[in-house]
């Protein structure tokens, strides 16, 4: 299925909006969320392979993914009610596929990448592989914001934009709050 979504987003995202199937939806983000959580892991650990705990790789494969399931939730219930906002129609299910699929190629990209990095001669060629996959997945996500909300083009590509800033001013905002909020700064 993840292959079929990369060479043909198109009709893959059609034929999701068709069949409305929510538990393929889910395996997809889950299957999204695996392969990024072994990316993870697998770059944080292979330098230090041999001093590190199962346990270590293991507690990180589960918390990276259970942190990108959340954020894939979340955005694409932001992508829904944006969506919805700038005049499509369209039902949670509709922005939960469009991330969901728009993820896939940035997934494997990321596999592929982080077992480039185990090597330091190939890490360079690392961003040959990220740079087309994330246009890959950018593109099948406003794809998929189109096709799924029933949007024009550039009402489309507002929704990404609008998503993508209040993604990363929501990242901000999290860290400059809990940098306040503990009082480090008030110390002297």
């Amino acid at each position: 299925m993840s292959l079929e979504i990369i060479n043909d987003p198109a009709g893959s995202i059609k034929r999701a909006a068709k069949r409305k199937d929510i538990n393929n939806t889910a395996r997809i983000i889950a299957i999204n969320s695996f392969i990024i959580a072994f990316s993870v892991s697998f770059a944080v650990f292979m330098p230090v392979v041999f001093t590190a705990t199962p346990l270590m790789a293991a507690s990180l494969v589960v918390i990276a993914f259970f942190t990108v399931t959340l954020i894939s939730v979340v955005f694409g219930w932001t992508v829904q009610v944006v969506a919805n906002a700038l005049g499509g129609k369209g039902r949670y299910f509709h922005g939960l596929t469009a991330v969901s699929y728009g993820m896939v190629a940035p997934s494997i990209g990321m596999f592929i990448a982080s077992l480039l990095t185990a090597v330091s001669m190939l890490q360079p060629f690392s961003f040959v592989i990220l740079v087309p996959s994330l246009g890959l997945g950018l593109a099948t996500l406003y794809r998929g914001i189109r096709d799924m909300f029933g949007l024009e083009m550039h009402t489309a590509a507002i929704t990404v934009f609008i998503c993508a800033a209040s993604f990363f001013l929501a990242i901000y905002l999290t860290l400059t709050l809990g940098i306040l909020s503990s009082g480090a700064l008030l110390r002297i």
